[in-house]
């Protein structure tokens, strides 16, 4: 005689809440002897509750609280996370495949080594997330057979990305259309994200804010005249002649008091009396605004040099793209990389070579206005 089937059971929402917040191992068994039990805990609050390693495959989250809430190695595979809050939630290794997180706040939320196969990330907020070698790319095989038939796996459509941190993420494969990469780390240089040139939709990506028109290849027109070096030097020289002609002045006035003295004296020494008629050396009134716009352009040549990503300095846009064939998210990621340092860059460049252009007109009429004159 065959031994009974144990019976199938479930849990109300104030039970299910209350057996995660008391044991994860006794969830874990429930889940394990109730397979066919799918949790229903969508709208509970489970901030700062400690979930890590807890089995809530196919759980229904969707608008659920979790805030500072520890989920670490959880299984949330085919889970129901939309408009859910994990708000600095910890999901590091945390197993999200096929999960629906359309529109769930994940801000400040640590996703380091997270399994985002497939996942549903659509208009979700991921400001300053921490996605660290994150894996957003589905199989080759479930890749292969998506792409057949015209769909994409992992949907970042509208996904906000601002600040996210996506060095070494795994991109391959993904729908970013409209996604918002402002100021996002891990989209250029060494350490950036794999697979961006299979990005679907990247080129409606957002990737500067409101009103920022300053980008790094615009900059590149004056950073490549190399200024930092003739600059630099400039300022050495005008720097080490201004304290020469102070020295030699002082030199100079003192001569010319030694001298005076002797004709106070009644004295005439006519090998002495020609000291008087040194003149001392010009400074020029203007020389600490040269100084200062000369010292503007080797400023921001340095910042340009040290802020700039090399593709930007050596590419434009459409060698980049069709000629070296390099996904266009990078390049467009790292012409708005570095905001603040992009328009200091720009206002040092424009109050140098203002004045620097303007000294030039000037003394150039100056020259040549006696030849008018005269005419």
């Amino acid at each position: 005689m065959n031994a009974p089937s144990s019976e199938q059971r479930s849990l109300h929402l104030p039970e299910a809440v209350e057996m995660l917040r008391r044991s994860i191992d006794e969830w874990n068994q429930f889940r394990m002897d109730n397979r066919k039990y799918s949790p229903e805990l969508s709208g509970a609050d489970l901030s700062r509750f400690d979930l890590a390693g807890a089995d809530l495959r196919l759980a229904n989250l969707e608008g659920t609280s979790l805030v500072d809430a520890d989920l670490s190695g959880a299984r949330l595979s085919s889970a129901k996370l939309n408009r859910a809050d994990l708000t600095r939630a910890t999901l590091d290794g945390a197993d999200l495949l096929d999960a629906r997180l359309a529109e769930a706040t994940l801000a400040s939320a640590k996703l380091r080594a997270t399994t985002l196969n497939g996942a549903d990330l659509s208009r979700a907020n991921l400001r300053r997330a921490d996605m660290t070698s994150a894996n957003l790319s589905p199989s080759e095989g479930l890749s292969r057979d998506l792409r057949s038939r015209g769909e994409i796996p992992t949907k970042l459509q509208g996904t906000d990305l601002t600040g996210a941190d996506l060095r070494m993420a795994d991109l391959r494969d993904i729908d970013a259309a409209g996604a918002v990469f402002k100021r996002t780390r891990g989209l250029y240089g060494e350490r950036r994200a794999q697979g961006l040139g299979t990005v679907v939709g990247g080129h409606t990506a957002r990737f500067r804010a409101k009103g920022d028109l300053l980008h790094w290849s615009w900059l590149k027109w004056i950073g490549k005249l190399r200024l930092f070096g003739v600059s630099t030097s400039a300022v050495i020289a005008i720097t080490l002649y201004a304290i020469f002609v102070a020295r030699c002045n002082v030199v100079i006035a003192a001569l010319h008091e030694w001298a005076a003295g002797f004709e106070g004296d009644g004295q005439f020494w006519p090998s002495v009396s020609w000291l008087l008629k040194i003149p001392r050396l010009p400074l020029s009134p203007y020389l600490a605004l040269q100084l200062i716009a000369i010292g503007c352009l080797a400023l921001g040549a340095a910042i340009y040099h040290c802020g700039c990503p090399n593709h930007i300095k050596e590419n434009g846009e459409t060698r980049w793209e069709r000629e070296l064939g390099e996904p266009m998210v990078e390049y467009r990621a790292g012409n708005c990389s570095a905001r603040p340092w992009r328009y200091i860059c720009g206002a040092l460049f424009l109050v140098g070579g203002a004045y620097s252009v303007g000294y030039l007109i000037v003394n150039a009429i100056r020259a040549f206005r006696p030849v008018f004159l005269a005419e």
